[in-house]
């Protein structure tokens, strides 16, 4: 088939209805993710006063692309991140055309060769250990209320759930293998992880389940509508956790003025991270497809290392931990630019 006879639209349509959903599994989130990057590119074109009947894919070449990433940066005024994302969308759906029209192969291979802008990467708020350990202490456990806050804060920082995994859990959701508990998260496209909790927190839940009457099929977190026990919603849980931001920061200065669920997540992974457990790992505990997206742990605390050099005396023996700072530093770089 000539480039120019390849139904653009319709080619589009099959890739949104069946190729992903079907072929890929991917979530609707991401089928809506690449729907807009391709609507997007419609627009785009529309703007340059090409009418969308004569979309043709002879139009998508390496060059419209790059002026489309530009358009987005510059029009829609899009941050790198944005627009990386959009231009991995592009790719894939020119993949997927490519797959099915040769004609289209050479095309591709030279949009393939885009690169991703450079995204400023900002070191990621968490909360330190002696900050948890206040927060910890603010719910009042002497009623109800505080002792489900205080344990859907602990369940949380404890495996570093996100807030819909958290609402999806029941008693089944906890497995024990051999006197081992862990917790069975549903993430993203309805990927499960398997997080590994202690005894201490295992007993914990045995005492919350008591206290709140929970049932087998019943929501972990719950609220009632209509006499039934229904999933708390994310923005509950967000409230619950940020209803303790001002009285956390009255009894620390280093904490920070608003916590919020994410925020007990970044701080697990960083913990987990400063006391030695590797990218790999924690990529797989937080459900990350790519470990690249967990180098914000790696980048953080190269970050907490060089603000601590910052503040050393110019004494033999500080220049000994200088040296082998830097040396952890190194590694952290090289790392974080896959030489590692």
């Amino acid at each position: 088939m000539d480039i120019k006879s390849i139904p653009f639209f319709n080619m589009v349509k099959v890739f949104l209805t069946e190729h992903m959903p079907l072929m890929r599994h991917n979530s609707t989130h991401t089928i809506r993710s690449y729907k807009n990057a391709i609507n997007l590119f419609v627009e785009y074109l529309k703007s340059k006063n090409i009418d969308i009947k004569n979309i043709t894919f002879d139009i998508i070449t390496e060059e419209e692309v790059r002026n489309f990433l530009r358009w987005l940066e510059t029009s829609k005024k899009n941050k790198y991140q944005t627009i990386n994302i959009r231009l991995c969308a592009i790719k894939i759906f020119c993949k997927f055309i490519a797959n099915r029209e040769t004609c289209f192969t050479e095309n591709y291979l030279k949009i393939l060769k885009i690169e991703k802008l450079k995204e400023e990467i900002k070191p990621i708020e968490y909360i330190q250990q002696k900050d948890i350990d206040i927060l910890f202490s603010l719910p009042d456990v002497s009623k109800k209320k505080g002792r489900r806050d205080l344990f859907l804060m602990e369940l949380m920082y404890a495996t570093a759930a996100r807030e819909d995994e958290i609402s999806k859990l029941t008693i089944d959701s906890f497995i024990t293998n051999n006197n081992n508990v862990s917790i069975k998260l549903i993430g993203k496209g309805n990927k499960t992880r398997f997080v590994p909790i202690d005894d201490k927190l295992y007993e914990k839940l045995k005492i919350y389940i008591s206290d709140f009457n929970i049932c087998k099929n019943d929501p972990l977190f719950n609220s009632t509508i209509h006499n039934k026990k229904v999933p708390i919603s994310k923005s509950s849980i967000y409230k619950i956790i940020n209803s303790y931001s001002e009285k956390l920061s009255q009894k620390s200065e280093t904490s920070p003025k608003s916590i919020w669920p994410h925020l007990l997540r970044h701080s697990r992974a960083m913990y987990w991270y400063t006391n030695g457990i590797s990218l790999d790992i924690i990529a797989q505990l937080l459900g990350h497809s790519q470990v690249e997206t967990t180098l914000i742990y790696a980048y953080a605390d190269t970050e907490m290392k060089r603000k601590a050099l910052e503040k050393i005396d110019s004494t033999d023996s500080a220049n000994n931990n200088h040296e082998l700072s830097l040396l952890d530093e190194e590694e952290i770089i090289m790392k974080l630019s896959a030489l590692r």
